[in-house]
């Protein structure tokens, strides 16, 4: 037996099923394109091609993918035109995000084109296109909470094999998050009130500490991330 092909996209905080909500079926298997990897080759002459793709950042680093989702609908014939303009209107140039029904639990973000439209009397056929990011994103995250009183805790980096950027978000607008590497200055970043901050660029090697400091609670927010 045979399976429908089904996503979720989300916009603007409104979830809306392709087939359910929409009646649009999946007509290519291949949706996911292959991430771009960020390379850098120099030809030395007299001597070999280097390869320093990952010299500043000690690991690969991928840019971005394309999705390319076709689907197709039966509609009257005579209601193409207006049905495309609402999905238009919806979803065309916005940063949506996609979950697909065979990986619930990891989304796709990105900026979404409509592309493609064509009909043929009561089909009507188009493409979903998304560049996204290179990886897809967990969709629960994971929330360690502490409680401080005066005096500093070292966070505890989890343990994913790829860079990740933890949201920092505190009660207490006086709390600080220092991040530093054995033998590099130290980076402090001050947390306002109820606003959610995300340091950038943290890994899990094992030089690396998270120190954060003040009087209240503070969530670290970890949302894993995947090729």
């Amino acid at each position: 037996m045979s399976l429908t092909r089904t996503f979720n996209i989300t916009c603007n905080g409104i979830t809306k099923n392709s087939l359910a909500d929409f009646g649009l079926a999946v007509g290519n298997n291949n949706y996911i394109g292959e991430p771009t990897l960020e390379e850098f080759y120099v030809d030395v002459p007299g001597g070999p091609v280097l390869d320093l793709s990952d010299a500043l950042t000690s690991r690969p680093v991928f840019k971005q993918r394309e999705i390319n989702i076709e689907v197709g609908a039966m509609r009257d014939k005579d209601s193409w035109d207006s049905a495309m303009s609402d999905f238009r209107n919806m979803y065309d140039g916005q940063i949506c995000k996609i979950t697909f029904d065979n990986d619930t639990e990891w989304y796709w973000q990105g900026r979404v084109r409509i592309l493609d439209f064509d009909r043929v009397k009561s089909l009507g056929t188009f493409t979903i296109f998304m560049m996204a990011d290179a990886y897809k994103y967990k969709v629960t995250p994971i929330v360690d909470t502490y409680t401080l009183i005066g005096t500093p805790k070292q966070v505890t980096m989890r343990s994913f094999n790829i860079p990740i950027e933890p949201t920092f978000k505190t009660n207490d607008e006086s709390m600080m998050v220092a991040t530093w590497k054995q033998g590099l200055g130290q980076t402090a970043y001050y947390l306002t009130e109820g606003i959610e901050f995300k340091v950038p660029a943290l890994t899990t090697e094992t030089d690396f500490r998270v120190l954060v400091d003040g009087s209240g609670s503070v969530d670290v927010i970890f949302r894993e991330k995947s090729l």
